[in-house]
């Protein structure tokens, strides 16, 4: 097919040609062989593949050609159930050029861009598409999870799975996100969540999950098949429930969206998990490595082959009513930014044979909603549309300084994992985080917003209270509790600033909120949570905003002198509850039940390193002015001096540091764009998500003094909120009527 070239020159684009292909072959490469150089002897690695027989080759590769197909046909069955009937033949080009672009990029976008090219052309939306995705993906995910928690079960026990599910808090992230979304609809649900329920809540979507769960369990199977049959040649002394156990958390782990194909860490936990039942690491190395090239090789021999054998053919476009086409886009959207925007406040802490690694569980729908706002803006040639002008350049020129100042670093002292992944894959995932809230306002406008904004109230709302709760009777109960009020961000100034970042929406929003006492109970309770913090920039930048609502008017002052009161009253709960428990038990220690619940405030010690930091920072900036140090070189150089690197824990000096007077040009400049839109539009007398802007740019201005944040998810998911502009219903029309997108005229629209 062709959408403004041929498939293989569009798939070529999506995934940067070869240069790039040969980038992450050899990165993926280098990975594994920093992880397992001091354990395997790669001669033993090749003499093992030498001893396995023909007949396993074979097997292995009759199972992985099996869960190929059945993710065909699971693709194909999923667009059925939305409404999409796309033929078999498009919906098998569809997956394989994702599957193609899935292996030399990251996964989820790689897929998403790849299915995009040949659903373009069916007029598949890439909302719709990134949306089918994700739905695919968490439904293949429950179901690899499902298998590898059972198989962790049979060979850990279940004393040792349940201590790993608490440490990760997985029933109250459920809990919370069940509480929270429930909060959020009682509050302030609308004609489109009431519709999305009814029809959501039908036997026939449960049969269709059920159908896609069952496509899913079988493709896992097949997988399993795969490294069973592998690792019975090489350890036929185990038995066939061991090695399916084992081959789970071998399949899960290489699932997860960490590495590029699987490559490494599907490697370092089969020599992990396998040497626990005393198979040598060489052979585990062997199967894991047999596996992952065997599946690229399928992957390879019939992607290219399908996807050349259409070039010559057009898609033929979807016939779907008007009125649908705006339903599934709409419900799409939805469903990306609202995920985001339940799952931003949890950051999870999992612990791997190679050590520990932090997942924030928006990540992967952030990633979707970039794809799906990238592809809308390629495929229909229109950049994102923002209220402020010149924004789209801002990123471009934010993005160029993070290249600049990579390859800076890079050169002064090479390729360091921070600078990497840290800031630089971490920018483009900031990136997803600004896409999802550039969906949801642009296809559901001020209504959107607002939604949108309670839904992240009503998280915050929850985690805080919940939070309080769980210590104090942890506590009581004699368990051990985090040293820090954090909620799940893993640090007290994140969650601290996230509460700051929500508590300035509300504010701004308070004006539509007068008539209502939910908004000072809300708001009183952000305000206990970042007293429990005990942030002192946090309580600085606090003050700072209560403050400019009172004495300016810019939202409700009866709100928020309610809201003052409602949070001192927690707060003095707080206080008397456990002078209340040590009369009701006198083994129990009021202090120490308090002092668990809340935070400690940080020593003089810590003052004397950050000023320490920031003269550091200053020292890097004189010996190099102009393009700064470099990125990660600040934090490199920490390591070599001390045992526990530290970072600048201030954003204008970090930038000034790693990126010289290029990075604050480019950031002074974005200041200014912002600062004069808001003048311009009056925001002490303009609309709501323009006052609320004000108050969130005054709260990451005064916190970036003391701490780096401008990595933090959540200021960019608001950001792309309350910038997005709401498109026409009729540009949309225009568009996506236009070929080869192909609609029937419906006289309800």
């Amino acid at each position: 097919g062709r959408v403004g070239g041929g498939m293989s020159e569009r798939v070529k684009f999506l995934t940067g040609g070869f240069p790039l292909r040969a980038w992450f072959s050899v990165a993926a490469f280098c990975l594994l062989i920093l992880l397992v150089y001091r354990v395997v002897d790669l001669r033993s690695v090749l003499e093992a593949v030498g001893s396995l027989h023909m007949r396993n080759f074979l097997l292995v590769l009759a199972f992985l050609s099996l869960n190929l197909f059945l993710s065909l046909f699971r693709f194909w069955r999923v667009l059925r159930h939305f409404g999409l009937p796309v033929r078999w033949t498009v919906a098998v080009r569809a997956s394989m050029a994702g599957n193609l672009a899935g292996l030399v990029v990251i996964p989820l976008l790689g897929q998403t861009a790849g299915r995009q090219a040949v659903l373009q052309q069916a007029g598949v939306l890439s909302t719709v598409n990134a949306t089918l995705t994700a739905y695919e993906r968490m439904v293949v995910a429950l179901t690899s999870a499902a298998l590898a928690l059972g198989g962790a079960i049979y060979l850990l026990g279940g004393e040792v799975v349940g201590h790993f599910l608490r440490g990760i808090a997985l029933k109250e992230v459920v809990g919370i996100t069940l509480l929270a979304v429930g909060l959020s609809y009682l509050v302030g649900r609308g004609r489109f969540e009431r519709e999305f329920r009814k029809r959501a809540m039908t036997w026939l979507n449960a049969v269709w999950f059920s159908e896609i769960v069952g496509l899913g369990l079988a493709g896992q199977l097949a997988m399993l098949g795969a490294f069973v049959t592998g690792f019975h040649a090489i350890a036929p002394q185990l038995g066939l429930e061991t090695l399916l156990a084992a081959s789970a958390l071998i399949s899960f782990a290489a699932s997860m969206p960490i590495s590029v194909g699987g490559w490494g860490v599907r490697e370092v936990t089969a020599v992990f998990i396998m040497g626990q039942l005393e198979v040598p690491a060489a052979d585990a190395l062997t199967i894991s490595i047999t596996v992952g090239v065997l599946s690229t090789l399928i992957v390879v021999m019939v992607g290219v082959p399908v996807i050349r054998l259409g070039n010559h053919r057009r898609a033929r476009p979807v016939r779907v009513a008007v009125d649908q086409v705006l339903d599934i886009e709409r419900f799409s959207a939805w469903f990306l930014g609202f995920a985001v925007a339940v799952a931003v406040f949890f950051q999870v802490h999992v612990a791997l044979p190679t050590g520990t690694i932090n997942v924030n569980l928006a990540d992967p729908f952030a990633l979707l909603a970039l794809g799906a706002v990238g592809l809308q803006a390629l495929f229909h040639r229109r950049a994102p549309s923002w209220r402020v002008g010149h924004f789209n350049l801002l990123l471009v020129l934010l993005a160029f300084m993070l290249i600049v100042g990579f390859i800076n670093g890079w050169v002064r002292v090479g390729i360091t994992q921070w600078a990497l992944g840290g800031r630089l894959f971490g920018g483009v995932v900031l990136l997803g985080y600004l896409a999802a809230g550039y969906l949801v306002t642009s296809y559901f406008g001020p209504h959107g917003r607002r939604r949108f904004i309670e839904t992240l109230v009503a998280m915050a709302c929850t985690i805080v209270l919940f939070q309080v709760i769980s210590r104090g009777y942890a506590v009581y109960q004699g368990e051990r509790v985090p040293a820090n009020f954090s909620g799940y961000a893993g640090n007290r100034n994140a969650f601290a600033f996230q509460l700051l970042i929500v508590v300035s929406l509300l504010m701004g929003y308070s004006r539509l909120y007068h008539y209502r006492q939910s908004a000072a109970w809300l708001l009183g309770i952000l305000f206990l949570g970042i007293a429990l913090t005990a942030s002192r920039t946090a309580w600085v930048t606090l003050a700072v905003l209560v403050t400019m609502g009172l004495a300016t008017g810019i939202c409700d002052r009866r709100t928020l002198v309610r809201g003052i009161m409602v949070g001192a009253i927690g707060l003095g709960l707080v206080y008397l509850v456990p002078w209340v428990l040590v009369h009701l038990d006198s083994s129990v220690s009021a202090r120490k039940v308090f002092r668990s619940i809340t935070g400690t405030v940080s020593s003089v010690q810590s003052n004397s390193e950050r000023w320490a930091l920031d003269l550091e920072a200053v020292r890097m900036w004189l010996d190099s002015p102009w393009l700064g140090a470099g990125l990660g070189v600040f934090l490199a150089e920490q390591a070599k001096l001390t045992r526990f690197p530290m970072i600048i824990h201030n954003t204008p000096l970090w930038i000034l540091a790693e990126f010289g007077l290029m990075g604050i040009g480019v950031t002074g400049w974005g200041s200014w764009v912002l600062a004069r839109f808001l003048i311009h539009r009056k925001a002490w007398r303009g609309v709501p998500a323009n006052r609320s802007l004000l108050f969130v740019l005054v709260t990451f201005g005064l916190f970036c003094q003391m701490h780096e944040v401008l990595y933090q998810r959540i200021f960019w998911l608001v950001l792309g909120t309350l910038l997005a502009t709401p498109f026409s219903v009729w540009v949309f029309m225009r568009d996506v009527g236009s070929p080869p997108f192909s609609c029937q005229a419906n006289n309800n629209l």
